[in-house]
């Protein structure tokens, strides 16, 4: 049994299966009710809000609009993941995709969140979105060099990334230059996906455990996934000693390591988008109250307070 405290400060025992499926379904109405809240604000931001400002104020409208383009499409990336998450989590369990699952949305998330950021001026949102959409173009490119497409779709590759040099220099943006001159950035220079993560969700150690699934690495291959065999091998007498392992399901402590993650990488952009679009904050903070009680969250864990 497992010993939570609630919101209302009382106190109940409830299984760790009964704590698996409280946090499982309470990411289902989380996605739920957030896409709902989303939809029900419209596609536009309130008129006054610090969106709609920076749309009629910044010099080239159409890079704020393309800040929010790109962060929309992250939010429903993020989206989908959810539900592939919540059918990991179903039986059969399908542990190294639990964990997989949540470090893309934690990525997807961060990005979301770093581009709406409400407590960033129009300039430095443009920049930031500079410096993403350089490195994706940039790997496009890399992309195209490694299908070995022709030299005439390899150069309308380059030239995208000549355009966008272009575009960010006409508003006053730099180059980001190595010490031997060869361009690796635009506006400014481009966060690792871990610095993004800590940033904006403060999720570092979490990210990098998750990526160690990933990247299969062995120690986190055997921590998340496997367990010692009930039954072992005689040993061979040569010193060697040697550990039948089984697969597992995981624990209800890990699934609900990974779902608090995944609670919050849904949760945290649509906040900042809230917050930038000038949306019903009270509305969303009622929809987040009310969920993170029904899935036992500590005050702590409640970043909009």
């Amino acid at each position: 049994m497992i010993r939570t405290d609630t919101n209302s400060g009382t106190t109940m025992q409830i299984s760790a299966t009964d704590l698996f499926l409280r946090l499982r379904n309470g990411l289902t109405r989380l996605d739920t009710e957030v896409s709902a809240f989303v939809e029900s604000q419209g596609l536009d931001p309130t008129p006054g809000s610090q969106a709609a400002n920076e749309r009629a104020t910044y010099q080239r409208p159409e890079s704020i609009y393309t800040v929010s383009t790109i962060a929309t499409m992250l939010l429903e990336s993020v989206g989908e993941h959810v539900n592939l998450l919540v059918k990991a989590m179903t039986e059969p369990i399908n542990t190294f995709g639990c964990w997989t699952t949540v470090r893309s949305m934690l990525e997807a998330s961060s990005i979301a969140a770093w581009l709406h950021d409400p407590t960033i001026d129009s300039t430095k949102r443009v920049s930031r979105a500079f410096a993403h959409r350089y490195e994706g173009v940039e790997e496009q490119v890399k992309f195209g060099r490694a299908a070995n497409v022709s030299a005439d779709e390899l150069t309308k590759l380059e030239d995208l990334v000549d355009r966008l040099e272009s575009d960010a220099v006409a508003l006053g943006f730099s180059v980001i230059r190595d010490r031997k001159g060869n361009r690796i950035g635009l506006a400014e220079q481009t966060l690792s996906a871990t610095e993004i993560i800590k940033l904006m969700l403060d999720e570092e150690v979490g990210y990098r455990a998750l990526s160690g699934v990933a990247h299969a690495h062995f120690w986190a291959m055997q921590t998340f996934g496997f367990r010692p065999a009930a039954v072992q091998p005689p040993q061979t007498g040569d010193g060697a000693r040697t550990v039948a392992m089984e697969k597992t399901a995981g624990s209800p402590h890990g699934h609900a390591f990974s779902v608090v993650r995944a609670t919050k990488a849904l949760a945290v952009p649509v906040w900042n988008q809230c917050l930038y679009f000038g949306w019903d904050r009270a509305q969303l903070v009622c929809l987040l109250e009310s969920i993170y009680d029904d899935m036992g969250m500590q005050p702590g864990m409640r970043f909009w307070r």
